[in-house]
């Protein structure tokens, strides 16, 4: 009993791996078409009618490109204006799908059924290649006005539409407004720079500016007097402190100012004697503004 048990499990273990071999054999197609079906309404005249085709093959069949239709007219009504092919790997062969894109040329008199062309594909690989065919597609196409319009005049052909005027009105403004702000705003700027550079400047550029104006204002008796306490005012920011003859040392701390020492004091030798001791006159303005020149220099190279 135990071995007729035995060749009993055998026997069934051999036909579950026949069944299974030949369900495979079966499952495993080389070449699969799968039709996916376009929208089959809706169409007229000039409208484009998109058909899909899903193709599998397995090794060692391919689909043989020079069967693919070539675009141009196929018919009365389509014409095929684009093709593509896109393939993507699979483990167990490739999956590739062929797009086809068709137009409609003419515009039926009635609402009519019209059928996209059949498509002849070739597969290589085998011992002879492999023909199959994509049967014909359905797809509803319908006139642009109906048959009554036939005499009228919806159908007629009008004349061509005149293009419409560009209102340019608001451009033209906005090439005047925009130059002129562009303008303004780079007016604004440069005032705002050189206001700024005047802020910044030192004690003698302010100096020499202040004795240009003295020098082309009227004269009189007290512009002497005035351009000497200009000279005075600049000496003073530049030490920090009141200059006097006494002190006068501590503004040549710094070496640079030493060219400058002997006229400084000569400066304030006769600015004693004009406001202290009331004698002597102002020093003549060319030679304050030569001085205030020179301090400027100085500034300007070591500022």
């Amino acid at each position: 009993m135990r071995r007729v048990a035995t060749l009993l499990r055998l026997r069934a273990c051999l036909l579950a791996l026949v069944l299974l071999s030949v369900g495979i054999a079966v499952d495993a197609q080389p070449i699969t078409i799968k039709p996916l079906p376009p929208r089959s309404f809706g169409y007229t005249v000039g409208d484009r009618v998109e058909r899909r085709i899903e193709i599998t093959t397995t090794p060692p069949w391919s689909l043989a490109q020079a069967s693919l239709p070539k675009p141009g007219r196929v018919n009365a009504w389509f014409d095929l204006s684009q093709l593509s092919l896109q393939s993507h790997p699979q483990p167990t062969g490739t999956r590739t799908e062929l797009r086809l894109v068709y137009q409609l040329l003419n515009s039926p008199a009635q609402p009519t059924v019209l059928l996209l062309p059949r498509v002849a594909l070739r597969f290589e690989g085998g011992a002879q290649p492999a023909e199959h065919e994509v049967a014909p597609a359905e797809v509803f196409a319908a006139p642009l006005l109906p048959a009554a319009a036939e005499k009228s005049t919806l159908d007629a052909l009008r004349a061509d539409r005149k293009p419409e005027s560009i209102p340019v009105e608001a451009l033209q403004r906005r090439l005047i407004i925009y130059p002129v702000a562009a303008a303004l705003l780079l007016l604004s700027v440069l005032v705002a720079r050189q206001f700024a550079q005047r802020r910044r400047a030192g004690p003698f550029v302010r100096a020499c500016r202040e004795l240009r104006r003295i020098a082309h204002a009227p004269a009189d008796a007290n512009r002497g007097a005035s351009a000497m306490r200009v000279v005075h005012r600049a000496l003073d920011e530049t030490a920090g402190h009141s200059v006097f003859l006494d002190n006068v040392d501590s503004l040549f701390a710094t070496a640079h100012r030493a060219p400058l020492r002997e006229r400084t004091r000569a400066f304030l030798a006769r600015s004693r004697e004009q406001f202290f001791a009331g004698t002597g006159d102002a020093l003549p303005l060319d030679e304050l503004r030569d001085l205030a020149r020179a301090w400027r220099a100085l500034e300007a190279a070591h500022p």
